[in-house]
């Protein structure tokens, strides 16, 4: 009775191994991680190519994706919009 209570719990133990490894691989692999794209406008690119990281408060969030010229067509004024994923 003794080695058959100790067998289970060492059968216990594995699976809960088991079942801790997973999730901690789940929970370090960014599944179910949302993701936005940002929009930013801006009236010069200087110093801002694709690729460029893009820090917020300190923290690097992302990268430069693209960057597209705009008209303002009433000032007529170039803007730059950074897209940033």
């Amino acid at each position: 009775m003794s080695e058959t209570r100790q067998d289970f719990y060492v059968g216990l133990l594995i699976v809960v191994t088991i079942a801790l490894v997973i999730g901690a691989l789940i929970a370090t692999s960014g599944w179910g991680e949302r993701r936005y794209d940002l929009y930013v406008r801006v009236a010069s690119a200087d110093g801002i190519s694709q690729g460029s990281a893009v820090v917020i408060e300190g923290l690097d969030v992302g990268q430069v994706t693209s960057i597209s010229p705009r008209v303002d067509s009433a000032t007529r004024r170039i803007s730059f919009s950074p897209s940033c994923r």
